[in-house]
């Protein structure tokens, strides 16, 4: 599964447990996370911080990061069959792309750089298909569910905005 782009799909109907697949849909979110510094939603961000300082002996000032976050939260992928609940968990999780923003900054400043997933945007996920387990309260969740595992990460390909 080296180019997940152009990687055959499965349609959510098709799924079987133990399976390997590629699904590609729109993400609808049951819960998001705020992206620090914006007024943004999301599934995913990745941003970083960055301040402006004075480098090394008085060198050159530059944008040095300073700090920086990451959050994924479970989301349903929807494709034209139905849907599907993708599970992050513990295991090893990849995302490649996103939208990107750059937050204004002023020298003498800090500013934000992220990349985010947010609902309604079109994604491609690779996992392994998955039977859910009982919760907390001891519910299943219906339906299937995608998770990464030791042996195969899971990868979330962004493919469009919605």
């Amino acid at each position: 599964m080296l180019f997940l782009r152009w990687a055959k799909t499965t349609p959510v109907p098709s799924l079987a447990v133990g399976q390997t697949v590629v699904v590609e849909g729109k993400v609808l979110a049951e819960a998001t996370v705020k992206v620090p510094g914006t007024d943004h939603d999301a599934v995913y961000h990745e941003t970083v911080t960055e301040e402006w300082k004075k480098g090394i002996r008085q060198g050159r000032a530059m944008w040095t990061p300073m700090a920086g976050d990451e959050e994924l939260t479970p989301f349903w992928l929807e494709d034209a069959g139905g849907r599907v609940w993708v599970k992050p968990g513990e295991q090893a999780v990849r995302v490649k792309g996103g939208r990107d923003e750059r937050g204004e900054g002023k020298r003498q400043g800090t500013r934000y750089v992220t990349r985010y997933i947010a609902p309604g945007d079109v994604v491609r996920v690779r996992g392994v298909v998955a039977q859910p387990k009982p919760g907390k309260k001891g519910r299943v969740r219906p339906g299937l569910e995608i998770v990464g595992t030791d042996a195969e990460p899971m990868i979330i390909l962004f493919r469009k905005r919605g």
